[in-house]
């Protein structure tokens, strides 16, 4: 959620009408605790050669507590081999 807000500050979106809009789509939530924090830093030294950023690990690691596919336009994700996380790059 932090990333989504920073994003659309950069195109000029309040947090309040980003908070409105993205509670329209209907789409959850997952807290950010201590786990999720130490399943991030866990995925550093595995990722750290690609240069990935908190975010990008956060990312990676919601996909693996949700069992779903971690999404991205970077490329640099494309040959991680990360166990129990599926990547899905969208750009070639």
């Amino acid at each position: 959620m932090a990333e989504i807000l920073q994003k659309a500050a950069q195109v000029g979106i309040g947090p309040t009408e980003a908070l409105t809009a993205f509670g329209e789509l209907e789409i959850g939530t997952v807290p950010f605790d201590d786990s999720m924090a130490a399943a991030i830093a866990a995925l550093w030294p595995l990722t750290r050669h690609k240069g990935l950023s908190l975010a990008d690990r956060a990312c990676l690691s919601l996909a693996a507590t949700v069992s779903g596919i971690a999404v991205t336009t970077d490329t640099a994700w494309r040959d991680l081999d990360l166990p129990g996380i599926t990547i899905h790059v969208i750009r070639r």
